[in-house]
């Protein structure tokens, strides 16, 4: 029996049925869920931003849980579709018994009105068909995410913990001021040219070699912002987000929220760190940020 048997295959299309099930209704729910989103916060504009941000977030992670609950308590909308779409059997030709002379009896059973058989007209493998196209989507998706991944590395290979005694005590003092346990682990890196904060068991941030250059203000400004960035939790819903896209690459509306999501994270968390400073350290600090990103 070869690859492409139609029985191996028909038995193929049945297993792989909840997965491409499951794929259809995420397809649905996230498509309505993605535009909704989009459209309300392209209406707000600049108003409400925090309720854009959760807006988005929810829009982003929620059909997850919602597909998989439809088919778990409601059932497929696709089982019908599928019914439809699969050609029933054609019936087998009616033969009629001829009676004859003796002398044709080689012939006694020739088919009477009807045509020669044709094609089984085996159905279309619709199940098969679209896991095969996701699974192949997601592994492109996947390895896009591990190149970033381990650009990302490359960059923070040979960060250093930052020792300077003016970070370390701003630090101290805006973790404590922001609710965290602890004062996260500190670096520094002369292949950055903005801070970031990363790490999910152990928070670090890791600042550009510049920081030293900015004021108390403005660096009391940088490290509000990438502790606010901590204490939400961002690092770990980016990276959410992230793999949400990279595994399902064909759902066109994630990359357009997800970036105007990312944009309404950034603001939130310039806020926090206006508060926890001053508007006119943050302006700075974007100012001077700003200006050691050269075209090059």
């Amino acid at each position: 029996m070869n690859a492409f048997d139609p029985a191996r295959l028909a038995a193929l299309d049945d297993a792989l049925r909840p997965v491409a099930d499951w794929l259809g209704t995420f397809a649905l729910h996230s498509t309505a869920a993605l535009s909704l989103a989009w459209g309300a916060a392209a209406l707000l504009g600049r108003r409400a931003a925090g309720a854009q941000e959760a807006l988005l977030r929810a829009a982003l992670f929620a059909p997850l849980v919602s597909a998989t609950l439809q088919l778990a308590v409601v059932g497929s909308p696709w089982t019908a579709w599928f019914a439809a779409a699969t050609p029933a059997a054609s019936p087998a030709p009616v033969h009629e018994r001829v009676f004859v002379v003796p002398d044709l009896a080689a012939f006694a059973m020739e088919p009477v009105g009807a045509a020669a058989p044709t094609g089984s007209g085996m159905p279309v493998p619709w199940a098969v068909l679209a896991v095969a196209a996701a699974a192949l989507a997601a592994a492109l998706g996947t390895a896009w995410l591990a190149l970033a991944w381990w650009r990302l590395r490359r960059v923070l290979v040979d960060r250093v913990p930052e020792t300077a005694p003016r970070a370390l005590a701003t630090a101290s003092r805006l973790a404590h001021a922001l609710g965290l346990r602890q004062s996260p682990h500190l670096s520094r890196s002369e292949r950055l040219a903005t801070p970031i904060a990363f790490g999910l068991l152990r928070p670090e941030i890791c600042l550009p070699a510049r920081a030293n250059a900015l004021d108390d203000e403005a660096l009391a400004a940088m490290l509000g912002h990438e502790l606010a960035h901590l204490r939400r939790a961002d690092p770990r819903a980016t990276w959410a987000a992230a793999v949400l896209q990279a595994l399902f690459p064909w759902q066109l509306l994630l990359a357009p929220v997800r970036r105007r999501w990312s944009r309404l994270v950034e603001l939130r968390c310039d806020a926090i760190a206006a508060a926890q400073t001053s508007p006119t350290g943050v302006a700075r600090c974007l100012l001077e940020v700003a200006s050691w990103l050269s075209p090059r």
